[in-house]
């Protein structure tokens, strides 16, 4: 069966759900990618677990843009009939939205290639502490960039997210709670 693209149904869907970038855009750097291995979209893939109807997501998304409230979003898969998916996401300031799309359109953003492995890291989020692989990959926005930074622990997927915008704010999506 094929595998859901956990990592942006989660946490894209989250973000465009509860946050925006209105400032002009500004270039974000790119990072210094001498001695580390670039890896693809199916190396990402390679973490998430398979797909069921009852699996959920919950994550602690917060912003350094100080307009913007801290909020919980769930994601819960509520159907599951290959090659569509239903997910619901709840958030605590914006209610609850259903979408139901192919797999594959769940996951707009990821780079094909050039996403770059930073390796090993343990990282500590509210749903516990984890030994993750990280990973940082570029967002087209048009005109420039925003720099995404996940860290993923296999058969969960993405344990946080960092989104740094073209303004330079930042986007923060940490796990709170997984359930199988």
């Amino acid at each position: 069966m094929k595998k859901i693209k956990f990592l942006n149904i989660l946490l894209l869907a989250s973000l465009s759900f509860s946050y925006s970038c209105n400032t002009p855009p500004t270039e974000v750097s790119k990072p210094n990618t001498q001695g580390q291995a670039l890896v693809g979209k199916k190396f990402v893939e390679s973490f998430e677990p398979e797909y069921k109807v009852g699996m959920s997501y919950t994550y602690i998304v917060s912003s350094t843009n100080k307009d913007q409230l801290p909020e919980t979003v769930i994601t819960e898969i509520i159907e599951v009939k290959p090659p569509m998916v239903k997910v619901k996401f709840t958030s605590s300031i914006r209610g609850e939205q259903i979408k139901e799309d192919r797999i594959d359109n769940f996951d707009p953003s990821i780079p094909e290639t050039g996403i770059l492995n930073e390796g090993m890291e343990s990282i500590t989020v509210p749903a516990g502490t984890y030994d993750a692989n990280k990973l940082s990959y570029f967002i087209d926005l048009g005109k420039t960039k925003a720099k995404t930074t996940i860290w993923l622990v296999k058969d969960i997927g993405a344990v946080k997210r960092i989104d740094i915008m073209p303004d330079t704010s930042s986007i923060i999506s940490e796990l709170k709670e997984f359930k199988k």
